[in-house]
């Protein structure tokens, strides 16, 4: 309160909301579901925080968001696509079901256990494929032979696929390219193991892709800052009662040049890395001001038997030197925009990665690595 105003919350009233049921069970025209009415009465309480990342989860929903952070999930193992009207496989997961199945990249899912899906029905595909480990379930596929088209069932057991976050590849004998999709309980250990790989292969200077990485767990994000900045701070977290929190590095790090590629879709956990790293100068900052999600979220699982949770805003981070994140984001050092007929980005899309480009030239600059082009 502030200037001496009374601020009056009005309480809640279980007698009015059981008068507003009340109202809808006598007078509303058409079926409805009391079960859904409750579950978005529940989803009001936390829009009126206004706050989009605060929300009431249902049990799906809640499963879901553990499932995205575990790093892992149990279903057939393949990445897909929608392909005009149908679904694609992109490629499937090495070791997965699919994989040892014999499904492959190209191949066309038509029916799952016999039921057709399109990409319509993306989304319902995608879940149905999904499943316990140890359960089974039918894909149907249409691959391309020659002119036209066979059509082949694989009937699989589901199993436990493995979530990679971290990928990596020489751009010449001496640059390494290691790009982070998002921050889950496996990142760091595949951090380390695609940064001794490319070790191995006697990389003198690293280009970390943060790009359109939203972030995901925190813990995660400072794992592998630890692992690149030498001892210090790495970020400072406040809470709503002012207490701080510091996560610090050790003396022990991968000392090696670095150039890290950002975007507006750079966010959160992937803000503290790019942060300290900015901070702390180990490494020019390439591309376009990051989002500025500078919050940090927990979650409850309700214990009610409802299974369903709540995911809510606690705390505020801010970078080794306490410069603020959220609504701001981090400047680039050399601020470069890819052009609009961009269609990816990475080695893959390398003549149209401008930013891309423009780190290995930078990396070039500041090392004697050598130009094999």
């Amino acid at each position: 309160m502030e200037n001496g105003e009374i601020s009056l919350i009005e309480p809640v009233n279980p007698t009015k909301v059981e008068r507003l049921k009340q109202i809808i069970r006598e007078n509303f025209l058409f079926d409805y579901d009391e079960n859904k009415l409750n579950t978005y009465m529940y989803k009001g309480i936390f829009e009126g925080l206004e706050d989009p990342y605060s929300e009431y989860l249902t049990k799906e929903e809640y499963m879901a968001l553990q499932e995205d952070v575990q790093g892992e999930f149990e279903g057939i193992g393949v990445v897909v696509t929608k392909d005009g009207d149908y679904i694609q496989v992109v490629s499937p997961v090495d070791g997965s079901p699919a994989a040892k199945a014999g499904i492959k990249a190209g191949d066309y899912i038509t029916a799952i256990d016999g039921e057709s899906y399109s990409a319509a029905s993306f989304q319902e595909a995608t879940k149905k494929m999904r499943g316990l480990k140890g359960s089974e379930v039918t894909v149907t596929v249409q691959r391309k032979k020659g002119n036209s088209f066979e059509t082949l069932e694989f009937t699989l057991i589901r199993d436990t696929i493995p979530l990679l976050t971290v990928s990596s590849k020489m751009l010449d004998e001496q640059i390494a390219y290691l790009r982070i999709s998002s921050f889950d309980s496996n990142t760091a250990k595949e951090f380390k193991t695609e940064m001794e790989k490319v070790l191995q292969k006697n990389a003198k200077a690293v280009i970390l892709d943060l790009r359109s990485n939203p972030g995901g767990l925190v813990d995660t994000g400072t794992k592998v800052a630890d692992m690149l900045l030498p001892e210090g701070d790495i970020v400072h977290q406040r809470d709503k009662k002012g207490n701080e929190t510091v996560i610090s590095s050790d003396k022990n790090y991968y000392d090696i040049p670095l150039a890290v590629l950002v975007d507006e879709g750079t966010a959160s956990s992937s803000e503290i890395l790019t942060g300290a790293l900015k901070d702390y100068n180990r490494g020019v900052i390439i591309g376009k001001n990051t989002y500025g999600k500078g919050i940090v979220q927990r979650f409850w699982e309700l214990n009610d038997g409802s299974g369903a949770g709540v995911k809510i805003t606690v705390a505020e981070f801010f970078t080794p030197k306490k410069n603020k994140i959220h609504k701001i984001g981090i400047q680039p050092d050399i601020e470069i925009d890819l052009p609009k007929e961009a269609k990816g980005i990475g080695p893959k899309f390398f003549k149209e990665d401008t930013q891309l480009q423009k780190a290995i030239e930078i990396i070039r600059e500041k090392t004697e690595t050598k130009n094999p082009l």
